[in-house]
């Protein structure tokens, strides 16, 4: 099994990340593959790689509550 170790989006734990609803797509694809890299490095045994993925999750699942709860109200983010 392979460990993706890609670089680690910075823009996610800038205090000023902006980002709107149009990019909805590509935060949800981004946490799902954050998901499968936190998955595989657990499972070869990672931990600490495994905590880092998690916490870009973590900063990931924020932007998405956000700009979904954005899109409902009909207005656009940023």
């Amino acid at each position: 099994m392979t460990v993706c170790v890609p670089q680690v989006n910075a823009c996610l734990t800038c205090p000023d990340f902006q980002t709107t609803v149009e990019f909805l797509p590509v935060h949800r694809h981004q946490a799902e593959e954050t998901a499968k890299m936190a998955e595989a490095a657990e499972s070869a045994g990672y931990s600490r790689l495994a905590g880092n993925h998690r916490r870009v999750l973590e900063n990931l699942g924020k932007v998405i509550s956000t700009l979904e709860t954005l899109q409902s109200e009909g207005r656009t983010g940023a």
